[in-house]
């Protein structure tokens, strides 16, 4: 299963939601579904915007995890 940090990564940098959104555009609802792994797909511009923004790389915010 693919999971996520984006919470992880905003709390580092002492991001909310709505701060996020707003500097990078991408909406609330989509960052929101994201940080609590509940989003069904990820857009590749999506994570391109996160991985400049965060200066991170796509192995930052997401990482596969085997089901058990």
């Amino acid at each position: 299963m693919i999971k996520n940090n984006l919470l992880k990564l905003m709390r580092n940098a002492g991001l909310t939601e709505e701060k996020l959104s707003e500097e990078t555009k991408i909406s609330r609802n989509t960052i929101h579904l994201m940080k609590h792994n509940k989003s069904n797909g990820i857009d590749y511009k999506t994570l391109n915007t996160l991985c400049k923004y965060l200066n991170c790389g796509v192995g930052d915010i997401l990482k596969y995890e085997e089901e058990k």
